[in-house]
């Protein structure tokens, strides 16, 4: 004999965890998106970094080639 209450509480426990689901997955794509935009912030800083790093090396070397020059 099927137990219609067991069956109707199992179904209403189904459909708890699938809303507790949709929950946690709308969580973590907010976390992965932030993430995401967070790397291209890092990255665009990196790039920002490696180019004043780059420009401090030319003016290094262009001081050393200057003084070369003049000795």
């Amino acid at each position: 004999l099927i137990d219609i209450k067991k069956l109707n509480m199992d179904t209403f426990n189904l459909i708890e965890k699938r809303q507790q689901l949709k929950i946690i997955r709308r969580y973590l794509q907010e976390v992965i998106s932030a993430a995401k935009d967070r790397l291209l912030e890092l990255q665009e800083e990196a790039v920002l970094i490696t180019k004043i790093m780059d420009n401090e090396e030319n003016k290094t070397n262009s001081e050393r080639s200057r003084k070369v020059l003049i000795q």
